[in-house]
């Protein structure tokens, strides 16, 4: 998967950990570094045909707290709630 670089991250054939395969096809625009109260970083990077994407890693309950929506792996979005 890291060689290709036709795969669009919405077909679900993409791992979003697959830190190769976003170098590859992704110029970085910004790093938010580390911060001890939002306990994550993130990586704000453009995509082949334009769009941007933030990428965030850190505390998964500190992450959902912050979210509104969540992109599942066949690319389709849902809402996130309490359940």
């Amino acid at each position: 998967m890291a060689g290709d670089t036709s795969a669009i991250l919405n077909s679900g054939t993409v791992k979003l950990g697959n830190y190769d395969w976003w170098i590859q096809r992704s110029k970085r625009l910004a790093l938010l570094e580390f911060d001890c109260d939002r306990k994550s970083m993130g990586v704000i990077v453009t995509e082949p045909m334009g769009q941007n994407r933030l990428l965030v890693k850190g505390a998964m309950e500190n992450l959902l707290e912050r979210s509104d929506f969540q992109q599942l792996a066949d690319g389709s979005v849902i809402e996130l709630d309490d359940a």
